[in-house]
This record gives C-alpha cells, sequence and structure tokens, in this order.
C-alpha cells in the first residue's frame, strides 16, 4: 500500500492518493474511493507518505518546522504519533500542497517567513499572534512580498560580489 500527499483536481476533497484512489476524510475517518477504512489499516503508508512530503518541504529534521507552520503540537507530527492518530485532514492537505508546489524546499522556507510573520512580525501584539486574521492577509502579503523582493536583492548583490573581482587598494 502506498499513498502519496498531493492535490487530486478531480476529486477536490482527497488529501492524496493511495494506490491510485483519492484519500478523503470524513472528520477523522479515512475513506478509500468511498469506503471508509480503519486508521490502522493505513497507518504505515500514510506515516511513510506524511514524512516524504514534510521531507521534500522541510528537509530531513522536518517535525519542528511542520508544527510550526501548521501551528500543531510538535508531538503531534512525530512519526510514531502520526502512526497512531495521523494528521488532521487539514494538515494534511497543506503538506499536499506543500509538496507539490514545483519548488517544494523553497515554499518549505517561505512558510517558516510566514509562520514568523504571523507569530511575532508586523501584525503581532504581544509575543505572538495565534492566527492572521484574514483582513489583516492583505497587509501581511504586502510586507511579505517587500521582503521577498529585499531578499532577492541582497542574494543578487552577494552573488555578484563574490563573482566580481575586488580592487585592490593601495
Amino acid at each position: 500500500m502506498r499513498v502519496v500527499l498531493r492535490p487530486v483536481p478531480e476529486h477536490p476533497n482527497a488529501v492524496g492518493l493511495i494506490d491510485g484512489q483519492p484519500l478523503t476524510y470524513e472528520g477523522r475517518v479515512p475513506h478509500v474511493g468511498d469506503r471508509p477504512v480503519e486508521h490502522g489499516t493505513i497507518a504505515e503508508a500514510l506515516s511513510d507518505a506524511v514524512e516524504a512530503a514534510a521531507g521534500a518541504v522541510f528537509g530531513g529534521d522536518y517535525v519542528n518546522a511542520l508544527a510550526r507552520a501548521t501551528g500543531l503540537n510538535r508531538r503531534t507530527v512525530t512519526r510514531d504519533r502520526v502512526l497512531r492518530n495521523g494528521l488532521p485532514a487539514w494538515a494534511l492537505e497543506f503538506l499536499a500542497r506543500a509538496a507539490a508546489y514545483e519548488h517544494p524546499r523553497a515554499m518549505g522556507y517561505m512558510l517558516q517567513a510566514a509562520a514568523e510573520m504571523s507569530e511575532r512580525g508586523v501584525l503581532a501584539q504581544g509575543d505572538t499572534l495565534p492566527g492572521v486574521h484574514p483582513r489583516d492577509r492583505e497587509h501581511l502579503a504586502v510586507v511579505a512580498r517587500l521582503g521577498l523582493e529585499e531578499a532577492l536583492e541582497l542574494v543578487a548583490v552577494a552573488r555578484d560580489a563574490k563573482r566580481l573581482p575586488i580592487a585592490d587598494k593601495e
């Protein structure tokens, strides 16, 4: 049995595929095709799929980054807990979408930046912000775009400086 977390356009509620059939959830109950299954039946394959998708997005040591980006408890996203309990469908969909991005590792860095900006960035009122209110997302998006443009400029300047010879000072 093999689970692949990825968007399934012909089944918008699916979090991925399991042996070619859509994997969906009704509450915490997984469904393969239209048939409900026990979590234990797919636990190993689902855990492997979570590890593959999270690893592609956040790197091999993905637990802290995944927990931070999703707001889930760190222990909730460890392999043994995923084996035992699975993950909420929304978290699986989150991983599916992030892993399907053209550059999943870059998406992982952007997700971490988004989490940082949401928690302690421009909109935070104190130490943390539990979530970003929809009316504030546009403002946060503008700030993030400006930050990404600045980061791209800094990388370009650094790489250009590395390539250009430095004039000798006399």
